[in-house]
């Protein structure tokens, strides 16, 4: 059996500068903040998506054991 590789925080760290620094160049009047915005909003939506119906049965399922 092969052994998971776990992304280290250093890498997560370096994402997130590397996010920072590539959104702090971008130009105020850019198209690329529009489309910054468009896929944020996406990806904010996709969480909601999943971790809303994950909360809910999580709490039916605790009621349901009382």
């Amino acid at each position: 059996m092969t052994a998971k590789k776990s992304i280290g925080p250093w890498k997560v760290l370096l994402a997130i500068i590397a996010g920072v620094v590539i959104g702090s160049m971008t130009p105020q009047g850019s198209q690329l903040l529009a489309i910054y915005n468009v896929g944020s909003s996406l990806f904010i939506n996709s969480l909601m998506l999943l971790v809303v119906p994950l909360v809910s049965s999580s709490i039916i399922t605790g009621v349901a054991r009382i």
